[in-house]
């Protein structure tokens, strides 16, 4: 018996043995909840809008919680390094629920952990879904136990008088909080109150906007505009002259075409990188973009096709974008000829081609959730994925994380990137047709593509009337996804 028991150990350490020994970057991280994802529901509608890690490989993810079609509250939920809900977090379950002050409909739109792995918020807080001239930026800070801290603003959340639309945060190395929205720049000291080292006031409109935000080495403010205008702020708060002449750079993605970013980082080189998605001169359907911009705000001709630039598919698109320790590009979207079911992540090498020891030799790995809003990485290097995952018994979104392994070596040498593909939209019968109760029936995955757009409208959607209009087709179009999906 003894003996039996001994050779079923010895039979279960191989097997781990044998999974970790074919591990390979892009994997989904077994050590991380549930075969390396995990999702909680928080009661009817969660929309995920940023995730970050702190320096104990926490997962924190934020979002909003639309409680009513007239009251939505920020949330902040905690996982432990193995994908748990954080005890310590919160009220002992690991969620964090708020208000930035009076307002009844508040977007957490950004988080970002400082030094003491105090959690950061910034978003918009407003007394009605309408955005009317009630919204304000905001901000708060949860202690590292998540608590609202005291020692900010008084009461752990600030506002300021500028207009509605925050988008990003950072913190830089002095404590302080930048906040970059579309009507404005805003820096907090450490205390929750406006700089007056930063332009003045501590307001800035030097910049063109920012859909994403992120300090570089010398600490200067890197912003990128939904309409593609990269602007770099000293950090007096005025616009850098040494970047592209004026402080700003036009991201053109291609003559008589239109681009606009979702999301924007910085490497250890101080290169810029947007994504978004582009529109080329003669197509109709949006391609997937990255554009790097060296330190001098010029194009990157030794990214991409030596003018800066990666493109997709047609009908792809970017969400997010982060930069590893090694200088690859990690962009979670959508790329058709990648993965034509759902979001994918990929990751381009220096050079701006996909990666082939990243995921099934493709460069990207599916995102197994609904939804992939934005990715980061770990100080191990392993590659987070935040969105939202649709939850069918309820028929509706859930907040979600999945954690990807990265050994963090070298990657195989470079493949060039393929061509994009011409302009020719995806068959909507292209999932394979199977019994009802065996899978998904033909059409899936376009109800899937049609949920995940509407979402991303419905979180960008200002006026009542518009967010009214698309709950009511995301309702259907999740109905669509129970019967087909």
């Amino acid at each position: 018996m003894q003996k039996a028991m001994l050779f079923g150990v010895a039979l279960a350490v191989l097997g781990l043995l044998s999974a970790a020994a074919h591990a390979a970057p892009g994997d989904l991280d077994p050590s991380f909840g549930t075969g390396g994802v995990v999702s909680t529901d928080l009661g009817g509608e969660d929309i995920v809008r940023d995730v970050a890690v702190d320096s104990a490989g926490r997962v924190i993810v934020v979002g909003d919680n639309e409680l009513s079609a007239t009251k939505q509250e920020a949330i902040v939920v905690r996982y432990t390094a193995d994908g748990s809900l954080d005890p310590a977090f919160g009220g002992g379950d690991g969620i964090v629920r708020f208000h930035f002050g009076a307002g009844l409909w508040d977007d957490a739109a950004s988080v970002a952990i400082d030094g003491g792995d105090r959690v950061v918020v910034a978003g918009s807080m407003q007394s009605d879904p309408a955005c009317s001239g009630s919204c304000v930026f905001a901000a708060a800070r949860l202690t590292s136990s998540g608590q609202l801290d005291p020692s900010f603003a008084g009461d752990g959340t600030a506002t300021t008088a500028v207009c509605c639309g925050a988008a990003a945060v950072a913190v830089d190395g002095s404590g302080r909080i930048v906040v970059g929205g579309y009507a404005a720049t805003v820096r907090l000291t450490e205390s929750g109150v406006l700089d007056p080292t930063f332009d003045g006031d501590g307001v800035s409109h030097e910049g063109s906007g920012a859909y994403g935000l992120a300090l570089d080495g010398a600490g200067r403010i890197v912003e990128v505009s939904n309409s593609s205008v990269a602007s770099r702020l000293l950090t007096t708060g005025q616009l850098d002259p040494s970047f592209d002449g004026d402080g700003q750079a036009i991201i053109e993605v291609a003559p008589g075409g239109t681009a606009f970013s979702n999301a924007m980082a910085v490497d250890g080189s101080d290169r810029v990188l947007a994504a978004g998605t582009a529109t080329l001169s003669g197509e109709t359907a949006g391609r997937l973009f990255v554009m790097r911009l060296t330190a001098s705000g010029a194009p990157d001709s030794t990214f991409g096709g030596g003018d800066g630039i990666v493109l997709g598919d047609p009908h792809s698109w970017a969400n997010d974008i982060a930069v590893d320790d090694a200088g690859r590009a990690l962009v979670v979207g959508q790329w058709p000829s990648l993965d034509a079911l759902g979001d994918v992540l990929v990751r381009l090498l220096p050079n701006g081609s996909l990666d082939p020891a990243f995921g099934g030799g493709d460069g990207a790995a599916a995102v197994p959730f609904l939804l992939g809003r934005d990715v980061t990485t770990d100080s191990a290097q392993r590659i987070v994925v935040g969105g939202s995952a649709f939850r069918e018994d309820e028929a509706d979104l859930d907040f979600a994380a999945a954690r990807y392994l990265d050994e963090g070596g070298p990657s195989s040498p470079p493949s060039p990137l393929p061509p994009p593909s011409p302009p020719t939209p995806i068959p909507a019968g292209s999932a394979p047709v199977v019994a009802p109760e065996s899978g998904p029936q033909p059409g899936c995955g376009q109800a899937q593509k049609r949920v995940a757009r509407l979402s991303r409208q419905l979180k960008q959607a200002s006026a009542r009337r518009q967010r009214s209009r698309l709950r009511s087709q995301l309702r259907q179009a999740r109905a669509r996804i129970n019967r087909l999906c």
